[in-house]
């Protein structure tokens, strides 16, 4: 096995973190944002972390205040939370976004940090719920033709008994 260097290392690791296609951030145990991929900025709007890659994550994410209340309470918790979903609001734009956390531990099992993966499901929700309507409606349009049937069949009698009247 060749020895890589450092900046090799990095150079693949940040390449890795960059090209996922869930959005990732990463929050060390001081609470200082670590890592937020591009997919993540683009997902909530985010700009990059300033030069020296750190921010306190109140200023990283502070118009996500559920985000950064979901990162603040994970090292009190003795588990935290996979395949979650959440609501985020940006501005007047609602997302909803399914995410998982796991914590960052060193080799003996000391937790650093914790990351959060997540991805935008707003697409996905908005189509089922147009899939919800659609069954709805149809359902009615059912109803419907069913309800007109029964009234058309006692207006046919009375047609038939006017006419024999007549």
């Amino acid at each position: 096995m060749t020895n890589v260097s450092n900046e090799t290392e990095w150079d693949f690791i940040t390449g890795l973190m960059e090209s996922l296609s869930a959005g990732l951030i990463a929050v060390d145990r001081s609470l200082q944002v670590r890592v937020i991929n591009h997919r993540a900025r683009k997902i909530l709007g985010l700009p990059p972390l300033p030069a020296h890659g750190v921010q306190d994550l109140e200023q990283a994410l502070g118009k996500h205040p559920r985000l950064v209340e979901l990162n603040q309470g994970a090292f009190q918790r003795p588990t935290l939370p996979t395949r979650a979903e959440m609501s985020l609001h940006d501005g007047g734009e609602r997302k909803i976004v399914g995410y998982s956390m796991t914590f960052i531990r060193t080799p003996s099992g000391d937790p650093l940090g914790v990351s959060l993966t997540f991805k935008d499901l707003t697409r996905i929700e908005q189509l089922a719920e147009q899939d919800r309507l659609r069954k709805r409606m149809e359902a009615l349009g059912h109803m419907a033709s069913r309800l007109a049937h029964q009234i058309r069949n006692p207006i046919a009698a009375i047609n038939v008994m006017l006419d024999l009247i007549r």
